[in-house]
């Protein structure tokens, strides 16, 4: 991936791979909370789709339905020691007319799915 051999280093020297994840709301069966349980959703499941950011920071998915219900999360996998972690999952809702984002009183803003 052009990543220098040493795995460390910022921004021109990744030390992690990123992995972003989302699925449906309403599909979700599992825990999206963890690495297993987002592979377990796209890989066992089929609910789940992947996109492999590896060092990019900020990715644009197109292929979300307006006003689709879904939940996010990112695994990051250190180049070093090949270890994985989730961050804490996102739910969003989009809207169904115009630019893709949530009502002015809730832009920007993200839920945590209750469990």
């Amino acid at each position: 991936y052009g990543l220098p051999a040493s795995c460390q280093g910022g921004d021109a020297e990744a030390i992690f791979e990123y992995e972003v994840f989302y699925v449906e709301y309403d599909k979700v069966t599992g825990n999206v909370s963890s690495p297993c349980g987002l592979y377990f959703e796209e890989r066992v499941m089929g609910t789940a789709k992947h996109f492999d950011a590896k060092d990019v920071r900020s990715a644009k998915l197109v292929d979300l339905d307006r006003g689709g219900h879904y939940m996010f999360n990112v695994v990051a996998r250190s180049l070093k020691t090949r270890q994985s972690m989730a961050y804490s999952p996102l739910e969003f809702r989009l809207k169904t007319s115009g630019f893709a984002e949530q009502e002015e009183e809730e832009r920007g803003t993200f839920h945590e799915r209750s469990t």
